[in-house]
């Protein structure tokens, strides 16, 4: 039997290859959990980026509605343009911005700016020729033509024919004309009578029988920019209704059908219009162009039927009406419980003191009410009666906790809106009366 001496020690996997390399395994151990928690945060970094330019991509194409060439609103197309301009100059060399330079594009074309597009398209072409749009071929036969040389003949198509059919604005006639006396001044509108006969007709009717005195601009709508963009006047709810946010009521036996002219007459500055209500156009309710770019949106949609005349300080008294305060912009009522649901109604109010028929400059036989005060900045008797304008707490929703002490019936119910005022119940907002309201404003 083999004896080992006593100092011989057996030497097993560490004493081996662990102690006398130590150092080395520890150094080596740390450098490889450095690299793989690098590894692992540049991957999180880099899929956060992803993330963010695709999601911000996302966000820009719906700053947009799809429409057809040239029928896009243009606010909507600035957004989307300058959204998608972003991704391109915060990433200039990642594939998301050749897909944000090809919704450039597409934006332009439904704007019908075709300079813009076809420049767009170039620099998508320059920056990035490996794109999909400029490889694919686009079905010819010998495969020369890319997805891209079709986009571009397919624009220059469209801007040769819009260059051959350049819309030319008609003026309305000045013969027969409206004055419509606010307590923001006056505006003259003439008429389409030949292209738009019954809403010119209709307008004539309420205007003679005194329909539109005591009404209200309504509606004071400003673009993102800040801009005048349209207002909306004339509805019989105004002149009823103390409460702001039921001027826009549907009335769905007040409508007239759409006429030609809405294909024939674009929507520029200072172009009256239909009001497109759920039931149809209004009769009653009218709507006039602010913006200086138009509404484009309108045009084949809504019918226009009169325009206001540049004439005695009428696009003064437009431009003055398109930018009035309103709930949401005046510094008093902007953070005040119930804002909201009338933020787009001026305050004050804007007065429609008289709506009068002329003819030749001379007022028209027929009108059921005083016409001396025409054309003049005179106030209507009733507007010394008119109470002051209701703030909107008046009609903010009340506590859902009924008070201490209150006897069943007396008080509201909880969830159920403030009658307005105490002392003339008649004045109060009977938006529980009509549960279509609140759905209503709710969609402006």
């Amino acid at each position: 039997m083999h004896i080992f001496p006593e100092d011989q020690v057996d030497e097993n996997f560490f004493d081996l290859y662990y102690h006398p390399y130590k150092k080395q395994i520890w150094g080596f151990g740390f450098l490889l959990t450095i690299a793989v928690l690098t590894f692992l945060g540049v991957r999180e970094m880099r899929q956060r980026r992803l993330d963010e330019q695709w999601t911000r991509h996302e966000e820009a194409l719906a700053l947009r509605t799809r429409s057809l060439p040239g029928q896009a609103d243009a606010d909507q197309v600035s957004r989307e343009v300058e959204a998608l301009r972003g991704i391109v100059n915060d990433y200039p060399d990642d594939p998301v911005a050749a897909w944000a330079l090809r919704g450039i594009v597409d934006a332009h074309v439904a704007a019908a700016d075709w300079g813009a597009a076809k420049a767009g398209l170039d620099e998508l072409r320059t920056r990035f020729p490996d794109f999909a749009l400029n490889t694919l071929p686009a079905g010819d036969a010998d495969g020369a033509r890319s997805l891209a040389d079709q986009l571009r003949a397919s624009i220059e198509s469209e801007e040769e024919w819009q260059a051959a059919t350049k819309y030319e604005h008609v003026p309305p006639s000045d013969e027969r004309i409206a004055i419509i006396d606010t307590n923001l001044g006056s505006l003259q509108i003439g008429f389409y009578s030949e292209l738009a006969p019954e809403h010119v007709a209709a307008f004539v009717e309420r205007a003679k029988r005194g329909d539109y005195n005591g009404t209200q601009f309504y509606d004071v709508r400003l673009a993102t920019d800040g801009s005048p963009q349209l207002v909306s006047g004339g509805s019989a709810a105004s002149k009823s209704e103390r409460d702001p946010a039921a001027h826009d009521r549907d009335e769905p036996g007040d409508v007239i059908e759409p006429e030609d002219s809405r294909f024939l007459v674009h929507h520029e500055l200072g172009i009256v219009s239909a009001v497109d209500m759920p039931s149809g156009e209004s009769a009653t309710a009218f709507q006039i162009v602010t913006s200086q770019r138009g509404m484009q949106s309108f045009n084949g949609r809504i019918t226009p039927f009169a325009a206001v005349l540049d004439r005695e300080g009428g696009l003064e008294t437009l431009a003055r009406i398109g930018r009035a305060p309103t709930y949401g912009t005046n510094p008093d009522t902007a953070e005040a419980d119930g804002m909201f649901r009338m933020r787009d109604h001026p305050y004050p109010p804007i007065l429609i003191r008289r709506v009068a028929i002329l003819t030749n400059e001379k007022v028209e036989d027929g009108h059921a009410w005083d016409t001396s005060r025409v054309g003049t900045d005179e106030a209507e008797p009733w507007e010394a009666e008119l109470p002051p304008p209701p703030l909107p707490d008046e009609f903010a929703a009340p506590s859902t906790t009924p008070d201490e002490g209150a006897a069943p019936g007396d008080g509201q119910k909880p969830g159920e809106e403030s009658s307005g005022d105490a002392d003339n119940p008649a004045a109060g907002s009977d938006a529980g009366d009509d549960p279509g309201d609140a759905t209503q404003d709710g969609g402006k």
